[in-house]
Protein backbone atom coordinates (compact mmCIF):
# COMPACT_ATOMS: atom_id res chain seq x y z
CA UNK A 1 0.00 0.00 0.00
CA UNK A 2 1.22 3.16 -1.04
CA UNK A 3 1.40 6.53 0.78
CA UNK A 4 -1.75 7.66 -0.61
CA UNK A 5 -3.76 4.83 -0.42
CA UNK A 6 -2.76 4.55 3.17
CA UNK A 7 -3.53 8.03 3.88
CA UNK A 8 -7.02 7.72 1.68
CA UNK A 9 -7.93 4.43 4.02
CA UNK A 10 -6.99 6.53 7.38
CA UNK A 11 -9.28 9.59 6.26
CA UNK A 12 -12.17 6.78 5.62
CA UNK A 13 -11.90 4.69 8.93
CA UNK A 14 -11.99 8.55 10.74
CA UNK A 15 -14.90 9.69 8.63
CA UNK A 16 -16.88 6.00 9.37
CA UNK A 17 -16.01 6.60 13.15
CA UNK A 18 -17.35 10.25 13.50
CA UNK A 19 -20.32 9.38 11.75
CA UNK A 20 -20.63 6.53 14.38
CA UNK A 21 -20.04 9.06 16.97
CA UNK A 22 -23.15 10.34 15.67
CA UNK A 23 -25.47 7.56 14.87
CA UNK A 24 -24.81 5.79 18.58
CA UNK A 25 -27.25 7.74 20.19
CA UNK A 26 -29.81 7.53 17.25
CA UNK A 27 -29.53 3.77 16.92
CA UNK A 28 -29.30 3.68 20.89
CA UNK A 29 -32.87 5.27 21.52
CA UNK A 30 -34.39 3.33 18.84
CA UNK A 31 -33.46 -0.03 20.78
CA UNK A 32 -34.66 1.18 23.82
CA UNK A 33 -37.77 2.50 22.64
CA UNK A 34 -38.52 -0.84 21.27
CA UNK A 35 -37.47 -2.59 24.28
CA UNK A 36 -39.20 0.32 26.43
CA UNK A 37 -35.92 0.96 28.14
CA UNK A 38 -33.93 4.08 28.74
CA UNK A 39 -30.67 4.20 27.28
CA UNK A 40 -27.84 6.30 29.02
CA UNK A 41 -24.32 6.88 27.91
CA UNK A 42 -21.39 8.37 29.68
CA UNK A 43 -19.15 6.93 32.97
CA UNK A 44 -16.63 4.41 32.93
CA UNK A 45 -18.90 0.53 32.32
CA UNK A 46 -21.64 -0.74 30.67
CA UNK A 47 -24.61 -1.76 33.21
CA UNK A 48 -28.15 -2.53 33.63
CA UNK A 49 -30.83 -2.37 36.13
CA UNK A 50 -33.08 -5.20 33.94
CA UNK A 51 -35.72 -2.53 33.93
CA UNK A 52 -35.47 0.55 33.24
CA UNK A 53 -32.60 1.40 31.79
CA UNK A 54 -28.98 0.80 29.95
CA UNK A 55 -25.90 2.65 30.75
CA UNK A 56 -22.96 2.25 28.22
CA UNK A 57 -19.75 3.89 29.17
CA UNK A 58 -17.82 6.44 27.41
CA UNK A 59 -16.00 5.04 24.25
CA UNK A 60 -12.69 5.33 23.14
CA UNK A 61 -13.44 6.77 19.37
CA UNK A 62 -10.35 6.84 18.47
CA UNK A 63 -10.43 3.05 18.70
CA UNK A 64 -10.49 1.59 14.98
CA UNK A 65 -12.82 -1.30 17.14
CA UNK A 66 -15.41 1.28 18.46
CA UNK A 67 -18.19 0.40 16.48
CA UNK A 68 -17.93 -3.45 17.76
CA UNK A 69 -17.31 -1.87 21.13
CA UNK A 70 -20.18 0.35 21.15
CA UNK A 71 -22.68 -2.63 19.76
CA UNK A 72 -21.40 -5.28 22.07
CA UNK A 73 -22.31 -3.64 24.88
CA UNK A 74 -25.78 -2.52 23.60
CA UNK A 75 -26.19 -6.11 22.53
CA UNK A 76 -25.14 -7.45 26.13
CA UNK A 77 -26.74 -5.40 28.19
CA UNK A 78 -30.42 -6.15 26.42
CA UNK A 79 -29.73 -9.74 26.79
CA UNK A 80 -29.67 -8.97 31.07
CA UNK A 81 -33.04 -7.16 30.03
CA UNK A 82 -34.21 -9.89 27.74
CA UNK A 83 -32.84 -13.03 29.37
CA UNK A 84 -32.20 -12.73 32.80
CA UNK A 85 -34.64 -13.59 35.24
CA UNK A 86 -35.15 -12.03 38.51
CA UNK A 87 -34.68 -14.96 41.02
CA UNK A 88 -31.31 -15.88 39.36
CA UNK A 89 -30.14 -12.69 40.66
CA UNK A 90 -30.38 -10.28 44.11
CA UNK A 91 -27.72 -7.57 42.35
CA UNK A 92 -29.64 -4.79 41.76
CA UNK A 93 -27.15 -4.10 38.76
CA UNK A 94 -25.82 -6.19 36.54
CA UNK A 95 -22.66 -5.53 34.27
Amino acid sequence: MNTTTASTAGLFRARQQRTLVGALPFVARAIGRRMNIEIRIGGQQAHTDRRSYIQLPTLPFEDPEVETLAFGYLEHEAAHIRYTQDLEIDTPVLH
